[in-house]
């Protein structure tokens, strides 16, 4: 059953699988164990997609702010040889 439910999983969820495959002994894994480790390892990736959102408008105002100074450079610089 245990390797039933793990075969039904999507893609994304490919390497816990492994992980779990390779950790545990599947034929003594009860779903209860199962379902536990599947929802860890799914709050993992629900806290890195936040974290990785949250430093996006950073990045975003940082580029931004790169881009602004090479434009004002740029118009500096124009005319001179």
């Amino acid at each position: 059953v245990i390797e039933k439910v793990l075969h039904t999983l999507l893609a994304k969820f490919d390497h816990i699988v492994v992980a779990i495959e390779e950790s545990k002994n599947l034929e003594e894994l009860s779903l209860e164990e199962l379902q536990g480790s599947l929802e860890s390892h799914e709050q993992r990736m629900i806290e890195r997609v936040r974290k990785e959102r949250l430093n996006k408008p950073f990045k975003l105002s940082l580029t931004q702010r790169m881009y602004q100074r090479r434009k004002r450079k740029i118009k500096i610089n124009r005319g001179k040889i």
